[in-house]
């Protein structure tokens, strides 16, 4: 195990470099409304297809269902990465795109009398997009440059505490805000016409409540479900173009739709868990521009996986402390085209869990493939290979009393 925690070092910096700007090159789907939003519970998740809203664990920090930390009985804090390669196919070429992201830090301090208090910040979209045409207008040579940037963050606080040995419950804020760019150019050939540029600014920020609970039903079998509300902020749109004076500022409010997630756990055999999520979001009824309103529909995100949980003997070997993970996952995007048609993404997770030491530190690593959009429909059909990871540490700021 030495060897393994000598990686720390490497994987430190690798979280750096996520943390870092990758450039321009992401998702054509990210080009519109608030951007590609992302939903990234994990690496130990991830390997599972996402699936986790009815875990029950104390060795694991997940607070997307606001009930979950009051699993734990020691201070825990997790920091995720990740890394995304996309092959973006259309009508014209097949262009490849890769990117590395920051996808959070989450930390759960269990204090006084079983309550747990949790925090955590992580992407809740990312627009960033670019495209170059060349063109020829009655032998006028010119580029025409679309480029999209930023994206919006999510902090989540919340506290948690069990009502019984089999019930607990949890609630806290949301609290979403970011800018997104839109910007273009045309850069002329000739130097007898000045080349142009006008960006348009989106900024906003909100604060919705959560609810979350979990009950465990049988033993080993628990179910879970929480509740995000609809957040509507102040927005403001800037439009203005470049060596000009000229700026058109329109005030309004942007709006985040309200999410209800659903989930199932149980364990089969002594190291076996299955875990199923179900997500409705309800973007049908938000209004993500200022000015106008972007065609959406209704999301729904279908997860499930399994993982098979190592031995705690202390003596076995390296491959028997493993954790080993498999998952899937199916959901549709927000925005529609012009007959009111969603692009689907569809993946397929696997996953592992390496402890350090002891259980109380572990990497988990997950790799997922999946394609999303057709060119028939959408205009363009992505291919994308992910490889994400999180490390997760126990510490003893704090110890639960019993």
């Amino acid at each position: 195990m030495g060897r393994i925690e000598k990686l720390l070092p490497a994987l430190s910096g690798l979280i750096v470099l996520c943390l870092m700007d990758s450039g321009w090159s992401q998702s054509v789907f990210s080009a519109r409304g608030v951007g590609e939003i992302q939903a990234s519970p994990g690496a130990r998740l991830d390997g599972m297809g996402g699936a986790g809203t009815a875990i029950r664990d104390s060795v694991i920090l997940t607070i997307t269902n606001p009930a979950s930390p009051a699993s734990i009985n020691r201070t825990r804090v997790s920091v995720s990465g990740a890394y995304r390669w996309i092959q973006v196919t259309d009508n014209v070429a097949s262009d490849p795109r890769d990117y590395a992201d920051f996808q959070g830090v989450a930390l759960a301090i269990p204090f006084y009398n079983h309550w747990t208090l949790s925090a955590g910040i992580d992407p809740y979209s990312i627009a960033r997009s670019s495209w170059f045409w060349s063109r020829d207008f009655n032998n006028l040579g010119y580029e025409e440059q679309y480029r999209v940037s930023g994206g919006f963050s999510r902090i989540l606080l919340g506290v948690s505490l069990p009502v019984n040995s089999r019930l607990q419950i949890g609630g806290g804020v949301r609290m979403l805000f970011g800018t997104v760019d839109q910007t273009f150019t045309i850069n002329f050939v000739s130097s007898l016409y000045r080349d142009a540029q006008y960006i348009n600014r989106l900024n906003s920020k909100s604060v919705g409540a959560t609810a979350g609970m979990l009950w465990e039903f049988l033993p080993g079998w628990s179910v879970g479900g929480y509740y995000y509300a609809k957040q509507r902020g102040d927005a403001t749109l800037k439009f203005s173009y470049v060596d000009s004076d000229s700026v058109r500022t329109t005030d309004g409010s942007l709006e985040f739709p309200a999410s209800i997630g659903a989930g199932l756990s149980g364990m089969v055999k002594p190291r076996i868990r299955l875990a199923g999520d179900v997500l409705l979001t309800q973007w049908g009824d938000a209004v993500i521009a200022v000015d106008q309103t972007l065609p959406t529909a209704d999301t729904w995100k279908i997860s499930a996986g399994a993982e098979y949980q190592p031995l705690h003997g202390g003596l076995e070997s390296f491959f028997n402390r493993l954790y080993y993970r498999i998952g899937m996952s199916t959901e549709n995007l927000y925005l529609t085209n012009e007959f009111g048609d969603t692009p689907r993404l569809t993946m397929v997770h696997a996953g592992l869990g390496i402890p350090l030491k002891t259980s109380d530190r572990r990497i988990d690593i997950a790799l997922s493939w999946g394609i999303r959009g057709n060119v028939a429909d959408f205009g363009a059909k992505e291919t994308l290979f992910g490889l994400s990871f999180t490390l997760e540490s126990a510490e003893s700021w704090f110890v639960r009393r019993k």
